[in-house]
């Protein structure tokens, strides 16, 4: 006669038949009361979502000149925000640079709205020979910032001053000084504001620590010796010295001593080369 099969035990499992708890939106598992962590659709540490942070982080960059590359741009624009502070922390404030090689402008997205927002501040900052236009692009719908431009920011021009001559009549203006040198030839001569983008020279391989006094009176002391000052003006050619960490920007008081200064090419001072170039190519 055949037996029956034992019928199989049923293990009850200690989970129980409820389904899984799911946790409230916003809510961290096992982690009661911290909610809106994990907020839908919000780009963590920003409080927005990815098409606002765009639209407040992107910058139009317009009036590019031929050539113009956005990698040297994008370095450029980084380092002009340190020098006058506009960056809020260390590196670059400019996280991508897009631009069509041959297109005369381009699209900068920056690291946090504040930088973004200072960089409409460099609006009319000298590249390659060109003004660049720095503003919110069109689709832009949100608050008008204030703004001022590069050369009230630096000191070169009004915001209201007539734009930079261009070309010969640059050159010729940039000659003309308007006033007489006297002393150490920077404190009392008085030079066409407007021009200054085109007087301007960068110096690397500056020693940190090295007063700006030290670098106007040396430079302008060879420059007066080696001939490559203008013999009709008396006092220091360089007006004014700028220095930040490793580099520096001399300012002189007229264009045809500043191309004469580019003859130095590199000058030793404290037993270090410097070379001297435009502010232009110290970016490529």
């Amino acid at each position: 006669m055949d037996q029956e099969p034992a019928p199989k035990r049923t293990r009850k499992s200690r989970f129980g038949d409820a389904a899984p708890a799911v946790p409230a939106p916003g809510l961290l598992p096992g982690l009661p009361g911290l909610t809106g962590m994990l907020s839908p659709g919000l780009v963590p540490g920003t409080g927005m979502d990815e098409k606002t942070l765009k639209l407040q982080t992107e910058i139009f960059i317009g009036n590019l000149p031929a050539g113009a590359l956005g990698p040297q741009l994008h370095e450029f624009l980084s380092a002009a925000m340190a020098e006058v502070k506009l960056a809020t922390g260390p590196g670059a404030p400019i996280t991508e640079c897009r631009h069509t090689p041959g297109a005369k402008f381009a699209f900068c997205v920056f690291r946090s709205p504040e930088e973004a927002t200072n960089a409409l501040n460099m609006n009319g900052i000298p590249y390659l020979g060109s003004m660049l236009k720095i503003e919110r692009p069109g689709s832009f719908a949100g608050p008008k910032a204030s703004a001022i431009t590069w050369q009230a920011l630096t000191g070169g021009v009004s915001p209201s001053a007539p734009a930079p001559l261009t070309g010969a009549a640059a050159a010729l203006a940039g000659a003309m000084v308007l006033g007489g040198g006297g002393g150490g030839g920077s404190a009392g001569a008085a030079v066409d504001p407007s021009t200054k983008p085109f007087r301007e020279l960068f110096v690397g391989n500056v020693i940190e620590g090295t007063p700006a006094t030290d670098i106007q009176e040396f430079l302008g002391a060879v420059m007066c010796e080696v001939g490559l000052a203008d013999s009709k003006l008396e006092g220091n050619p360089i007006m004014h010295v700028r220095t930040n960490g490793k580099f520096a920007f001399i300012e002189l008081r007229s264009i045809d001593e500043t191309n004469n200064a580019l003859n130095m090419g590199q000058w030793c001072f404290q037993r270090a080369p410097h070379p001297i170039c435009s502010p232009f190519a110290a970016q490529l």
